[in-house]
């Protein structure tokens, strides 16, 4: 029996998207529990959000892929406790200009985006380009690109939502398939951790149940709605508190099947 030319064209199109979806995928932090990709959101409120402190400790979050017929394969990356950062994937330490957001690559927060992006972690030689200046062709850069969306997308999952009630809301609205939101939405939040900490901490609105690091205790976590919304508001007020200038916030905007 003979694939049609569409049939081919779209197997072409589509093959990362086919592999994840055939995949399952679950968590565990240090060889620890599994949990589920349909349990992400507990995952990282339970197991990572409570690591935040002042000292530098490094913590293995390891993403286990099962797919049909083939063996389980684990990628880990090393997070640091005193601010959720990520530093290390599969052994290799990452480039500063891989780790920092670059705000002009869309990302779309689902979980067709999220299990695509998971499949891709382990072909990755993340110490390829030590510096930003190392790619200089449009296929070098577009590799660079691409591996930024990785640590965008990784970060999102396990740094900001253990950082914010808000990304906690919308890992745990998107991880079914039914939702989808656009990381833009979170811009201001998520380049303001310090800036709302501060602004929390001076206007003694810190709540019993947040968690101080950062190694002077300078970030909190989780920063909820209501005080994300109050930082903006002060913010608007004109109230003198340091902010990112490159993040205004508009609105959570989800699209739902």
């Amino acid at each position: 029996m003979r694939l049609t030319v569409m049939a081919i064209g779209m197997c072409l199109l589509f093959p990362l998207q086919a592999l994840a979806e055939s995949c399952s995928y679950s968590f565990s932090l240090d060889a620890g529990k599994k949990y589920p990709l349909e349990k992400i959101d507990t995952f990282v409120t339970g197991e990572i959000r409570p690591l935040l402190n002042n000292s530098e400790k490094l913590v293995s979050i390891e993403i286990h892929e099962t797919c049909a017929g083939k063996a389980v394969h684990i990628d880990v990356i090393k997070m640091d406790t005193q601010n959720y950062y990520l530093i290390e994937i599969n052994d290799q330490k990452l480039p500063g200009h891989i780790v920092r957001y670059n705000n002009r690559i869309p990302l779309d927060i689902n979980r067709e985006t999220l299990t695509q992006i998971i499949s891709e972690i382990k072909s990755q030689d993340y110490t390829k380009y030590p510096r930003r200046e190392s790619a200089r062709t449009y296929k070098q850069i577009k590799e660079v690109t691409g591996q930024q969306r990785i640590l965008k997308m990784l970060a999102f999952i396990f740094a900001e939502a253990a950082r914010f009630e808000s990304v906690e809301i919308a890992v745990r609205k998107t991880k079914d398939g039914a939702c989808s939101i656009n990381w833009q939405d979170f811009d201001f939040a998520v380049h303001n951790w310090y800036n709302s900490s501060e602004f929390i901490k001076a206007k003694s609105l810190v709540l019993p149940f947040q968690i101080e690091g950062g190694g002077d205790s300078e970030v909190l976590a989780p920063i909820t709605l209501e005080q994300e919304q109050a930082f903006e508001k002060a913010l608007l007020a004109g109230e003198r508190f340091r902010f990112s200038k490159e993040a205004p916030f508009y609105e959570y905007e989800y699209e739902c099947k």
